[in-house]
């Protein structure tokens, strides 16, 4: 795991290539994420756009992640995922995104999943995080600090957990972070994949 370094979140300069609506490219950066949100979920916004940057590897041919068609269905109902997801692909704010459990809302927990399915109309990409990644410690801080049960230290602890998490995901490479396939069935809004 990196550590912290002042207080700073490294590999902010990452991008991401996207086709909006209007068919122009732009290259979002990791910072414009984190911009976005304005939250302290960087590790959620680090698993977002590295869940997009994937979906976009499997689902287009040149890599840009076309904005367009997209619905997608989320098992992280964290802010920092939904924010990062929303901000490079517009689905939150388009009504074109969904909890794959929509009765867990309460960001970080146990009964998540770090997992993804992205579909653009004709086929859909399941995109999964490494099991590696993510310490059994960040879901037991986690959901101390979240149901109000935390100490001060344990407030400490994941602010810096988040951090050292965000900067990990940021500095490996997109392989070693997710797993993904792209199935030939598409999902339609509203639908949730056979999980």
């Amino acid at each position: 795991m990196m550590a912290l370094h002042n207080n700073t979140l490294d590999h902010v300069e990452i991008q991401i290539m996207v086709r909006g609506h209007d068919k122009e490219i732009r290259a979002i950066t990791f910072a414009e994420v984190l911009e976005y949100h304005e939250g302290d979920s960087w590790f959620g916004c680090a698993v977002g756009f590295r869940a997009m940057q994937k979906a976009s590897e499997l689902l287009f041919d040149d890599n840009i992640l076309e904005q367009g068609n997209l619905y997608i269905v989320s098992g992280h109902p964290g802010p920092g995922v939904r924010d990062a997801i929303d901000y490079l692909t517009g689905c939150v704010s388009s009504n074109r995104y969904r909890l794959l459990d929509e009765a867990n809302t309460q960001g970080c927990n146990r009964g998540m999943w770090f997992e993804w399915w992205v579909s653009n109309g004709r086929q859909t990409a399941h995109v999964l995080l490494s099991d590696s990644i993510v310490p059994n410690t960040f879901f037991d801080v986690a959901e101390r600090v979240t149901s109000d049960q935390g100490s001060d230290e344990d407030k400490q602890r994941f602010t810096l957990l988040k951090y050292d998490l965000c900067n990990q995901l940021m500095s490996i490479s997109l392989n070693q972070c997710f797993s993904g396939v792209c199935l030939s069935t598409p999902l339609t809004p509203g639908d949730l994949p056979d999980a």
